[in-house]
């Protein structure tokens, strides 16, 4: 299934916003933490180090504490059954309490000396910032209290509510309060701080509430605050840095992309330099980079495409001229079998297979005379067009002087001197010529260099005739060549050959060799030189396997029937 497309817009837009909305609440997590260390926490601790001023609550306690325990006013408690205001005013209509730090007021009854604490504990709220500054007084197992509070901004009160109950405001021991804790019997203070002084077998305690509400508001409108700016400057940021992208990364990428995709060939497979891209991207990035590259490599493209086309142009020219010149090889040599059709005295075929297009290797055979044939195999040095040019001149020559003179020893000497005359290139040719008397089939051969001949007797097999050479053609101007005579009785048979037969290679680079060249003559001795030449040819493929020819391939068989022609 094909992948869903992705722009790369899209996948740098999703990027950017997840870095940024990541470094937002990385921030906003790190002011909160910051926020909470700097003001928040440290809030108890402060709580926790205010002072009480040494003494200043003592007298005022042991003047209260003096009538607490009194059984007169115990029963008044009792009596009234926790009723504060029918409380209150008992003590108003009792005698006051004799108290030296008292001598400054005046005292018309208990219920001053009572306010007179409670002018004390609202001082002591105000010095310590307090909202609630209660004092509890526990003596005998019972629990004597006063609260001086404001809470949420209410008037101004004394309270007595708890007074001559038993057991404690908070129900915990005052040691569990030593330090600020969420006072958490009725929720509605944020920290509570008591402070214990022992007095006369009982103790006094100094409850002190504080209301952290402002606090806790102030601290939540910081983090909506905070919040609030961290989502503003994402979102600027995020437009900001979107637009940036789109301009600097994404829309130069687009570009390219698009000159890219419209860098495309001719019909001809060439691609036209109007066709470069025009993009550019004045910039020292990778993306600048990209485009500088991109234009160089299309400018690389044109240029080689161009200079393929005329490559292939060059080849085509050139294989055109090379088909030429093989045909132009190929007409040379007769291809016409039979040669004579209205000779009865002998048969003979020859054909010549180049490795390349044109090849060094000839063959020819032509009248003389009525009576005289002459047959020439030849091998020139070197492959290709050089070779074929050479060859040509060769075969000319060699053709120009038989016709002149029977005799294949002085032919070519006249041929060797003509090649050295002008031969700067060094080129040779291996020649085996020989002229045949078609009356008595007497003949003479002269071999410069050539490879040893095959010779079948009537009835018998082929054999490989070896004898002495003389020098190849071209190689010195002065140099002697000699004939060897020989005598075909009819059903005689001929055949020569050059030397890209016995070397025919194959892959564990085995040679073919005359010996195989002589067993697959004997295979079929009897047969025609059309059959016999194209037997050797494929044996010869047979054993290269598809090994690449090496060197151009030429066969020439000739069989003597006799002057009346009918050897068979």
């Amino acid at each position: 299934m094909k992948k869903r497309r992705v722009s790369l817009a899209l996948k740098m837009y999703i990027l950017i916003i997840s870095i940024i909305l990541s470094v937002s609440v990385l921030l906003l997590i790190i002011s909160n933490v910051a926020y909470r260390g700097a003001v928040f926490a440290p809030y108890p601790k402060q709580l926790q180090e205010a002072g009480i001023p040494d003494g200043e609550l003592t007298p005022y306690m042991e003047h209260f504490s003096g009538f607490l325990g009194t059984e007169e006013l115990q029963r008044a408690r009792e009596q009234m059954e926790g009723d504060e205001q029918a409380f209150f005013t008992w003590l108003g209509e009792q005698p006051p309490l004799e108290n030296s730090m008292l001598e400054d007021y005046e005292q018309p009854s208990l219920m001053v000396n009572l306010l007179v604490v409670y002018s004390t504990l609202e001082n002591l709220r105000a010095n310590l910032d307090a909202t609630d500054v209660s004092v509890e007084i526990v003596k005998d197992g019972t629990v004597y209290h006063i609260c001086r509070s404001s809470k949420n901004n209410m008037a101004e009160s004394l309270s007595m509510a708890e007074f001559g109950m038993e057991g404690s405001l908070t129900g915990l021991p005052a040691e569990n309060f030593a330090t600020a804790d969420d006072y958490a019997s009725d929720g509605k203070y944020g920290f509570l701080r008591c402070v214990s002084y022992p007095m006369n077998g009982g103790e006094y305690r100094v409850w002190m509430a504080y209301d952290i509400t402002p606090l806790k508001e102030d601290y939540y409108g910081f983090l909506n605050r905070s919040i609030l700016s961290v989502l503003i400057l994402t979102a600027v940021v995020s437009v900001i840095s979107l637009l940036l992208t789109r301009k600097f990364l994404i829309k130069p990428v687009r570009s390219l992309a698009q000159a890219a995709t419209e860098f495309t060939p001719e019909a001809d497979g060439t691609y036209s330099t109007d066709k470069i891209s025009r993009v550019e991207v004045r910039t020292t990035d990778e993306i600048g980079d990209l485009s500088r590259e991109i234009r160089s490599m299309q400018e690389r493209i044109v240029e080689d495409t161009g200079s393929l086309a005329r490559m292939t142009s060059e080849r085509e020219r050139i294989s055109t001229e090379l088909d030429l010149a093989r045909k132009i090889q190929a007409y040379m040599l007769p291809d016409t079998f039979p040669a004579f059709p209205d000779r009865k005295e002998f048969d003979l075929y020859a054909m010549m297979q180049p490795a390349r297009a044109v090849g060094g290797d000839f063959y020819d055979f032509f009248l003389i005379d009525d009576d005289h044939l002459a047959v020439v195999i030849a091998d020139v040095s070197g492959k290709g067009i050089p070779a074929a040019m050479f060859m040509m001149v060769a075969m000319a020559l060699i053709k120009n002087q038989m016709l002149s003179s029977s005799d294949p020893a002085l032919a070519l000497e006249r041929v060797n001197r003509q090649i050295c005359d002008r031969n700067r290139s060094n080129t040779f040719v291996t020649v085996w010529l020989a002229v045949l008397e078609l009356s008595t089939g007497k003949g003479t051969a002269c071999n410069a260099g050539h490879e040893n001949p095959c010779v079948r007797r009537a009835g018998g097999a082929f054999e490989m005739l070896t004898y002495k050479h003389d020098l190849i053609v071209g190689a010195l101007p002065d140099v002697r060549y000699h004939i060897r005579e020989f005598e075909l009785q009819p059903g005689d048979c001929l055949f020569v050959y050059t030397d890209g037969v016995a070397e025919a290679s194959n892959a564990e680079n085995e040679l073919f060799g005359t010996q195989r060249l002589t067993d697959t003559l004997n295979q079929c001795p009897e047969t025609e030189p059309e059959k016999m030449v194209h037997s050797v040819y494929d044996a010869v493929n047979r054993f290269a396997d598809n090994t690449p020819q090496f060197d151009d391939i030429t066969m020439l068989c000739l069989k003597y029937r006799g002057s009346g022609g009918s050897a068979e």
